[in-house]
């Protein structure tokens, strides 16, 4: 997949069937978009090509982060690569795209610098100066300039319309099983694990730490069932990529993760409530991780984060944590 960061990059680009939206979950439901534009494609001798923003438009124009994602950068790409998209527009949201009308974004953008033939989107895609563009607009450009049109009616899994908005809230809540059912796959985040307090090697239960990334939703405070994976020694590139370099497999685990326990939140028994996800990986050996990157994917709550009498007690639950997760 080519991926274009700037417009001034984007040039002799073949005619293209493209999907328009923020795909910042890439959910089941924008899965969904980009296979038909996918599929368009293949049938018409066309480029399946996306275009989107680097950063959420509604943060941009508020000047601070308002809404967090629900997948990083890089497993967007990911992920978008692997649903048979050849060309990324990935692009900065700034004041031009603020201010440029919807006449301009389709000649200027659709018809020249994207070159497309087709154009699938959502029900509810607006975009251009005031968010006047919409579906509409597209649809009567295409009659008048001989570019097809999709628009892609409400997803739904039974009776709930996906949206990432909806999927934040999940997180928020600590409701993974639902997270994974509207997003098609569990949730996670993936750090350099840096040192903690050390008060879980101490009794027995050494934990991986990962500052929370800032640009993705947080999850509910509390302890979680999850499955982990490690990168090799010195490699610090992207975990969930790192299976065609291979990866340190520390335990009987499918596709290279291995099950694990994680806290969320600020540690209120220790009292340093510093944010992290703490991560101890059932079965592995009590080695040197630091410095290297871990991805973590949420399963299932297992119960809230909650402040304990003393040390003693909170071992205890975390041995209950540990068997909750290993029988999960």
């Amino acid at each position: 997949m080519k991926i274009f960061t700037d417009l001034k990059q984007i040039k002799n680009i073949p005619p293209t069937s493209i999907a328009l939206g923020n795909f910042d979950g890439v959910h089941l439901g924008h899965a969904e978009l980009i296979r038909r534009a996918v599929a368009y494609a293949k049938e018409r001798g066309l480029a399946p090509t996306v275009f989107t923003f680097s950063n959420l438009p509604y943060n941009v124009l508020r000047g601070k982060t308002v809404i967090h994602g629900v997948a990083s950068e890089a497993d967007k790409e990911r992920m978008l690569e692997s649903l048979g998209i050849e060309y990324l527009f990935s692009l900065s949201f700034d004041e031009g795209f603020h201010t440029m009308t919807p006449g301009a974004f389709v000649d200027g953008l659709l018809l020249g610098a994207f070159n497309s033939r087709a154009v699938f989107c959502g029900f509810n895609f607006r975009f251009g100066a005031e968010a006047a563009g919409d579906p509409g607009f597209l649809r009567k450009e295409g009659e008048a300039k001989g570019f097809d049109l999709v628009v892609m009616e409400p997803y739904k899994v039974g009776d709930a319309l996906v949206s990432s908005t909806m999927i934040r809230g999940l997180i928020e809540r600590g409701d993974m099983v639902s997270a994974t059912r509207f997003l098609g796959r569990p949730f996670s985040i993936e750090g350099e694990i840096t040192h903690g307090n050390g008060l879980g090697r101490d009794f027995g239960f050494p934990t991986a730490n990962i500052g929370l990334p800032e640009e993705l939703v947080v999850p509910a405070y509390g302890v979680y069932v999850t499955e982990s994976r490690l990168c090799e020694a010195g490699d610090n590139r992207d975990c969930e990529s790192a299976t065609e370099r291979g990866t340190r497999r520390i335990g009987s685990s499918e596709g290279g993760f291995t099950r694990s326990v994680t806290n969320v939140g600020v540690r209120p028994t220790i009292g340093d409530h510093k944010l992290f996800a703490e991560t101890h990986i059932l079965g592995a050996p009590d080695d040197d991780l630091y410095g290297r990157r871990i991805r973590v994917a949420f399963l299932d709550m297992v119960r809230p984060e909650r402040r304990f009498a003393d040390i003693g007690a909170l071992k205890a639950q975390v041995e209950s944590d540990k068997q909750t997760a290993l029988e999960y």
